[in-house]
């Protein structure tokens, strides 16, 4: 298992997975402080540049979903543990939120076992 400090992400990886993150993040209408300190804390870890928070906004959820979808299977899982630890960063996984990340797993072939 691949944790997150050691995959490395390229460019436009990087761009379709906060897009993700965003989407997770507003899915329950809310923004939560600690959903932006995790925010905060995985563009540190993962070495995102905060300027990506801005552009990936701007990305069409189709072309991100395809992005993630190109990617090895090593890193699709990676993006599920992160996708799943933003979801429960306020210490509940809203409804929405479920909603999406199972929509996004499917999409890019990981299924819900990532949310374990």
């Amino acid at each position: 298992m691949h944790s997150t400090s050691t995959v490395t992400f390229n460019i436009p990886e990087k761009m379709a997975l906060v897009k993700m993150i965003y989407s997770v993040i507003i899915a329950d209408r809310l923004v939560h402080k600690k959903e932006i300190q995790l925010m905060t804390n995985l563009t540190q870890r993962l070495n995102f540049d905060t300027s990506f928070i801005e552009q990936a906004q701007t990305m069409n959820t189709d072309e991100s979903i395809a992005i993630l979808d190109d990617m090895e299977k090593h890193k699709k899982q990676v993006v599920g543990r992160i996708l799943h630890e933003v979801a429960k960063a306020d210490g509940f996984v809203h409804d929405n939120e479920m909603t999406l990340l199972l929509n996004i797993f499917s999409a890019i072939g990981i299924g819900s076992g990532a949310l374990q």
